[in-house]
């Protein structure tokens, strides 16, 4: 028999659909708490989580037990009905298709939790679309314009 080993770290940005389709600060704990409970019971962890009104970001310790496809619908279409039976919106919330996803060592694991629980002083700076595209150019992802989210307010 062989021993596995394995451990996975991810960033994920997920972005909301529709102007009007924003997460308040008076309900973003619990939106977080609702998300982080939602990736327990998919076998993976929530490091850090940060829900800005237009966007998502989430340090996973990722579990491949299920697809990264499969990961992130759960987290979109479960989050997405808890939030609309909270009544908090008056439209239908729904995250936007898509999503990014990209991995992170170990060992800077520490400093991407202080930037994904920064984003509000991050964000009182740089737009989502610039620290956005501010990420992929720092990862050196190659991407189309048609393939970024949709940008809301902006």
């Amino acid at each position: 028999m062989h021993t596995v080993i394995t451990e996975f770290y991810l960033h994920i940005i997920i972005a909301v659909k529709g102007k009007e389709n924003l997460i308040v600060e008076k309900n973003r704990e619990k939106a977080e708490q609702n998300i982080c409970d939602i990736i327990s019971k998919i076998n993976s962890e929530a490091l850090a989580i940060y829900c800005n009104p237009d966007h998502l970001h989430v340090l996973l310790k990722y579990d491949p037990i299920y697809s990264l496809d499969h990961t992130l619908e759960e987290i979109k279409s479960k989050s997405s009905a808890w939030i609309n039976k909270q009544g908090w919106m008056q439209k239908p919330f729904k995250w936007q298709s898509g999503f990014c996803s990209f991995t992170i060592s170990p060992i800077n694991v520490e400093r991407e939790t202080k930037y994904i629980l920064n984003q509000p002083s991050y964000h009182r700076e740089v737009s989502f679309r610039e620290e956005y595209i501010g990420i992929l150019d720092r990862i050196e992802m190659e991407y189309e314009e048609h393939d970024l989210f949709e940008w809301v307010g902006q």
